[in-house]
């Protein structure tokens, strides 16, 4: 009688241990898709040319950008799975072989010392995170699960790649790449990559200028993983290299067009894509103007702007608001909209 008591208790206990997530999941369900609906990311803007001019910060303070996957070198998509979920494109939302090997190494070491969550779980708990509660493990595979059946593949996979963690104010392996490589993630060698790879893991530990000999040993760990040729001296150089180029170059673009921004983002004249500006003619304009208000000083004028816009289409070619955007006084002042007395400026309209 105590044996089929205790029988029934332990098949009470199961069903439980599996009926309270699903349901709790089936809730959470409708927020988890509202969150990945309305997850905002950052603006890009390009000059008519396609050189970078500014990545905007979103609303939680970071540089997040969204990324497509068809535009993604498959290297990057490939390394990054090696590190994170080897399985990825066979389960379904949770690997079994990798519960199975987690249970087996945590109760050989009578600790976690590993986990078996999966890129499509990692994305449950990274737009849970935004509605304010964090769900179990049990909870979040019975989500993975529901997301494997409402999104494709490719749909979850492009989530976790622009929103994946990477600490120093930017997320998604786009704004991680331009934040510590200088580079668009297209524009990354296969050892930047491997660096890149293993920084979410712990992304003050592999930070790959502070923490860099972590992020080596790590990026070489996992190059052995993926079958890549990679020494302690290959991806040493590399970072070293990446440094410089940070160092020289911003990694959000150009910032000699600020009023150019500031009324394209006030007007929401456009939230994305390629602008009309030349920023090889904003240059000009800019050296320009800082020239002629300095020659101009003796005459007490120290305020200027440049307009330049195509004659046929009416597009702005050049917009230079102020010698200096950063002056404390006036330099934020810009003179390209705001209206002034025309006074002796009509004389020559006049007597033309």
């Amino acid at each position: 009688m105590d044996r089929d008591r205790a029988t029934a208790l332990l098949c009470a206990a199961v069903v439980v241990s599996v009926l309270v997530p699903f349901v709790a999941a089936t809730v959470q369900l409708p927020s988890l898709l509202e969150a990945i609906e309305q997850r905002s990311y950052s603006t890009v803007y390009l000059d008519r040319t396609g050189e970078i001019m500014a990545v905007t910060t979103v609303d939680d303070g970071i540089r997040r950008q969204r990324v497509n996957l068809r535009q993604l070198p498959p290297e990057v998509v490939r390394i990054v799975l090696a590190a994170e979920d080897r399985r990825f494109w066979r389960h379904r939302g949770v690997d079994p072989v990798a519960v199975v090997r987690a249970a087996v190494q945590n109760l050989r070491q009578r600790r976690v010392v590993s986990g078996a969550s999966t890129v499509t779980m990692q994305v449950v708990r990274l737009f849970t995170d935004a509605t304010g509660r964090q769900p179990g493990k049990g909870e979040q595979a019975f989500l993975a699960l529901w997301l494997e059946r409402l999104l494709t593949k490719e749909t979850i996979l492009e989530l976790y790649l622009s929103n994946l963690p990477f600490g120093s104010g930017v997320a998604g392996v786009e704004s991680g790449s331009r934040r510590f490589f200088g580079v668009s993630a297209a524009e990354l060698t296969s050892l930047e990559i491997l660096s890149l790879a293993v920084i979410p893991r712990s992304p003050r530990r592999y930070h790959p200028h502070s923490g860099r000999e972590d992020n080596l040993g790590a990026a070489l760990v996992l190059a052995g993983r993926v079958g890549a040729t990679a020494s302690f001296a290959d991806v040493n150089a590399a970072l070293v290299a990446a440094e410089e180029r940070i160092r020289r170059h911003s990694s959000w673009g150009s910032s000699e067009a600020p009023h150019f921004l500031q009324h394209l983002v006030a007007t929401a004249a456009m939230d994305h894509g390629v602008t009309s500006l030349d920023l090889s003619l904003q240059r000009i304009a800019n050296e320009a103007l800082r020239r002629r208000i300095a020659a101009a000083g003796s005459h007490r004028i120290g305020h200027g702007a440049v307009l330049a816009m195509d004659g046929q289409t009416g597009e702005v070619l050049a917009w230079v608001g102020s010698p200096s955007f950063h002056e404390p006084r006036s330099g934020q002042v810009d003179a390209v909209l705001i209206r002034r007395q025309p006074g002796s400026t009509l004389k020559p309209f006049l007597y033309a």
